[in-house]
């Protein structure tokens, strides 16, 4: 469990630095939670909270003591969602730069 709360953190940081890049190059954020955070606090800030409270997640899942089992299926779930979400990150950050020249 401990290397799939790594590979958590390590998507995290990921996503959050794509997500930036992004939005620093005039990109938009399409999560409608994560949008609405972002004008109320900032973009940085939102970032930092909501990366935090994922990894807070991660590292809870795998020291709690719930079945070993459970704990998996949530973080490979988790996972799966956080590598969509940094594939499409990427692919729109190499369309942007495509695009700057």
């Amino acid at each position: 469990l401990y290397i799939f709360a790594a590979l958590l953190t390590l998507g995290q940081f990921f996503d959050g630095w794509t997500t930036y890049q992004i939005l620093k190059r005039s990109g938009v954020e399409k999560n409608p939670v994560m949008r609405w955070l972002m004008e109320r606090v900032g973009v940085y800030e939102a970032l930092l909270v909501s990366k935090a409270l994922a990894i807070a997640l991660a590292w809870t899942l795998a020291f709690i003591p719930i079945q070993a089992d459970v704990a998996a299926v949530l973080m490979i779930a988790l996972m799966m969602l956080y590598i969509w979400v940094a594939v499409a990150n990427w692919q729109t950050l190499q369309e942007q730069k495509r695009r700057r020249g």
